[in-house]
C-alpha cells in the first residue's frame, strides 16, 4: 500500500478525533453533566446493564479494585450511581444505575441518534451501509492484526449488537458476559 497508507491512517485518526469531540465529548456536556468523560458514560451504562460488584467494574475497566471504587465514586457524587446490599450477602455491596443515570444516558442517546440524523443527510441509505460495513471491516482487519487482539477492550460504548462479529474475538467482553446480547 505504501504511501496510500497515509491518508487512510491521516484519516483515521481525524475520523477517531471527531467521533470523540463530537459524539463523545460535545454531546455529554449538552446532555446536561459537566465532567463527565466519555470512558465514564461507558462505565454508566455497564452498571446499568445490571447490578454490578466492584470487581466487575474493576475488571471491565481493566484496573484494580481501589482505582475502580474511585471511578464509582465519582459518578456516585453527580447522583448517577447507587449502592446498596447484596440480596444474600451483606459484605458485597451492589452498584446500580440511579434514575438519573439512567435519564442521562437515555438524553445522551436520543442526542447522539439526532446529532448522526444531521450528519448523515447528505448520504443516501446505501452510502451509509456501504461505510457501515467498511469500517467494520477495517475495525476488524485492524484489530486481527494485533498480537494479542483478544487483550483490546473495545469499549463499543454501549452500542450493542448481537450479531457483533467482535464477540468471537473477545470471549471475556464485559458487555457480551453481562447481557448475552452481543456488543
Amino acid at each position: 500500500m505504501g504511501r496510500a497508507a497515509f491518508p487512510l491512517i491521516r484519516y483515521s485518526h481525524i475520523f477517531s478525533s471527531a467521533v470523540r469531540e463530537v459524539l463523545e465529548v460535545a454531546l455529554l456536556r449538552e446532555a446536561g453533566v459537566d465532567g463527565l468523560t466519555p470512558r465514564q458514560l461507558h462505565l454508566l451504562e455497564f452498571i446499568g446493564l445490571a447490578a454490578h460488584h466492584i470487581d466487575e467494574v474493576a475488571k471491565f475497566l481493566g484496573v484494580t479494585p481501589p482505582a475502580a471504587t474511585k471511578a464509582v465514586d465519582t459518578l456516585e457524587r453527580h447522583g448517577l450511581v447507587v449502592r446498596k446490599a447484596h440480596d444474600t450477602d451483606r459484605r458485597v455491596t451492589m452498584l446500580g444505575c440511579s434514575d438519573a443515570g439512567r435519564q442521562l444516558v437515555e438524553r445522551y442517546r436520543k442526542l447522539e441518534e439526532e446529532k448522526l440524523d444531521r450528519v448523515l443527510q447528505g448520504f443516501s441509505d446505501e452510502d451509509t451501509d456501504r461505510l457501515t460495513d467498511l469500517l467494520e471491516r477495517y475495525a476488524l482487519a485492524l484489530i486481527n492484526s494485533a498480537p494479542n487482539s483478544n487483550a483490546i477492550c473495545l469499549r463499543c460504548s454501549g452500542h450493542y449488537d448481537s450479531g457483533c462479529p467482535l464477540q468471537f474475538n473477545e470471549p471475556g467482553c464485559a458487555f457480551t458476559a453481562e447481557t448475552n446480547d452481543g456488543h
